[in-house]
């Protein structure tokens, strides 16, 4: 049997997860986080977004509104419709938390999946809805 196959909870066999027994042995940087366990938030920003009285304005394709924004730990990421992603230092999980406007988007394991499912991952470069 292969040692990394998914078993029916999608986590990996012989792979340590978050609620595995005995993790408090295991360094944080090296476990999975458990499959209920939330990894980040999300929300799209679709007006134009001002940082510190600026506006923000994507360094590839120019973009000036339609974001999404993701907070993951106490690091809150900006992310543009052609996939273009940063990290924002000066919006706090403070800012996070008031401007969100309703339930953000909270994910597992990696971002990937909602960029995608929201449509962040480049497939909609150059169109706002």
């Amino acid at each position: 049997m292969d040692p990394y196959s998914s078993d029916s909870d999608g986590a990996l066999e012989g792979v340590p997860t978050a609620d595995a027994a005995g993790c408090s042995d295991i360094p944080l940087e090296l476990r999975l986080p458990a499959p209920t366990e939330v990894v980040g938030q999300a929300f799209p920003h679709r007006d134009p977004l001002s940082v510190a009285g600026i506006p923000v304005v994507c360094t590839q394709c120019s973009a000036r509104e339609d974001w999404l924004i993701l907070m993951v730990e106490d690091a809150v990421y900006v992310r543009c419709r052609c996939g273009n992603e940063w990290r924002e230092p000066e919006l706090t999980p403070m800012w996070f938390e008031a401007s969100k406007g309703g339930p953000p988007v909270e994910y597992q394991s990696s971002g990937e999946a909602v960029v995608q499912k929201l449509g962040f991952d480049g497939t909609f470069r150059g169109i706002y809805f």
